[in-house]
């Protein structure tokens, strides 16, 4: 399995904004596969079976580690401003 070196707010961050997971299913991917890591390293397919609805928000988390970077740096520029976030 891949480990990510991410903070956990920073996987929310990438999970919530850029692959569009809502709180409820936030939660739902949370108790299904116990961990971020899990949800990260999941295949689309077992995404998809959790899930229930379309394969595009099962596609979609599953290209989440692609934003990791991106999430990471719009984190840190919003702490450089001292604004904190809550994505979900």
């Amino acid at each position: 399995m891949t480990e990510y070196n991410y903070d956990q707010k920073i996987i929310t961050l990438a999970l919530a904004k850029y692959a569009g997971v809502n709180p409820r299913t936030f939660d739902l991917l949370l108790r299904s596969f116990g961990s971020l890591d899990n949800i990260l390293a999941a295949e689309e397919s077992e995404l998809a079976a959790i899930m229930g609805n379309s394969g595009d928000s099962a596609h979609k988390v599953s290209h989440a580690p692609e934003s990791l970077k991106t999430a990471a740096k719009e984190s840190a520029e919003l702490a450089q401003k001292k604004i904190a976030h809550y994505p979900i």
